[in-house]
């Protein structure tokens, strides 16, 4: 039996102009619990996510976005197993 408790993400996005548009999102969970008869926890963990991005629009239905995300798993029983992952992406979208 492992109980989590996840926060829904938090997101937003700001127009700067007509064609320039400015996004955040962030999401928190947490794992907590004990696995089998034990009764000492088995797990206990958190995972945060953070994304940022810019989008440019762009005539004929298309539009071209800059984002840079990072993803942080910190364990709170084995702090070896903590890490962190950050990952850039640029994306060129057209509609049909």
């Amino acid at each position: 039996n492992v109980p989590s408790i996840q926060l829904s993400p938090v997101r937003f996005a700001v127009p700067i102009s007509p064609s320039l548009t400015v996004g955040m999102q962030y999401g928190a969970q947490r794992y907590t619990g004990a696995l089998g008869a034990s009764v000492e926890p088995s797990l206990d963990a958190n995972k945060y996510q953070y994304l940022g991005n810019v989008t440019l629009a762009l005539p004929k239905n298309r539009a071209i976005t800059l984002s840079a995300q990072q993803f942080h798993y910190q364990d709170n029983l084995l702090p070896a197993n903590t890490y962190s992952e950050t990952r850039a992406d640029l994306d060129f979208t057209v509609k049909f």
